[in-house]
């Protein structure tokens, strides 16, 4: 009996035992370089480029609601600006039409004028028969300056008006596409709080990254300032980080999942 009390004290003190803990996840060690090849086929490399890695899924999810924000805000500028033009044009063709009645106008009380000062400087050379119809002709002239001066004050009244009208529609631009914050800036300045891992590239735009197992993309973003120029092109890269092991990942112009070449000097790649 005793002995079979001890047996089961055994065998339950065998099945109490804390089970094994699991074997941690194997490491890998990912490799890299970032560099853009220019147009002369020389390779530059980057430096001081962060690189992070983040859950695959997140990121490509990430990538792409910027993307349909970005398509979105430029339909929706493209339409307001579209608005705005077909209301502005009209109204700078009415401007136009009073502009030149305007010019119109004074033009001709100009060359009136000069007419009426050129017969004056000649009436005492003239027999007295042609200075009667100089006269006559000077009083005719007389007349229409008048009518002209009330018609330039009228054209005026009509043209300060249009460009009222004008103005009041100018005051309401609308932002246009032009004016939106390109798809490149917007995708460099994604935060990503859910990194699993990061490093800077050294100065021969080489990294290093100690990762487990799982699926991830590599995250990364660089400017380059153009020779001879106040542009900078801006690259933005998302690269997927597969199971097993991985060879050298490398990042160049040909991978970029966007890039621009005019990021600085713009007022639309200013904006927050």
């Amino acid at each position: 009996m005793k002995n079979s009390l001890l047996a089961l004290l055994c065998l339950a003190l065998a099945s109490c035992k804390p089970a094994p803990k699991p074997a941690p996840e194997p490491e890998r060690v990912i490799t890299g370089q970032a560099f853009i090849r220019t147009k002369g086929g020389q390779n530059r490399t980057l430096g001081a480029v962060r690189i992070v890695l983040v859950p695959s899924a997140l990121a490509i999810e990430r990538e792409q609601k910027t993307e349909v924000d970005f398509k979105r805000d430029i339909a929706t500028a493209t339409a307001a600006h579209s608005a705005y033009v077909a209301e502005l044009e009209p109204r700078e063709a009415v401007l136009n039409v009073a502009e030149s009645r305007k010019s119109a106008i004074l033009a001709e009380r100009l060359k009136i004028q000069t007419i009426l000062v050129e017969n004056a400087k000649g009436m005492a050379s003239l027999p007295f028969e042609e200075r009667e119809k100089v006269a006559a002709a000077n009083v005719q002239g007389f007349r229409r300056v008048k009518e002209l001066e009330q018609e330039i004050y009228t054209a005026g009244k009509e043209s300060d008006r249009a460009l009222r009208e004008l103005g009041f529609v100018w005051s309401k631009k609308p932002v246009g596409p032009d004016d939106i914050l390109a798809l490149v800036p917007r995708l460099a300045k994604l935060k990503w709080p859910e990194v699993v891992a990061e490093t800077v590239t050294d100065s021969d735009g080489r990294f290093s990254l100690r990762i487990k197992a799982g699926e991830f993309s590599v995250i990364a973003n660089a400017e380059r300032p153009l020779p001879l120029s106040n542009k900078v092109e801006l690259y933005f890269w998302r690269v997927p980080v597969g199971q097993g092991p991985q060879q050298s990942l490398i990042l160049s112009d040909e991978n970029a999942r966007a890039m621009t070449a005019y990021y600085a000097g713009t007022e639309k790649e200013k904006q927050p």
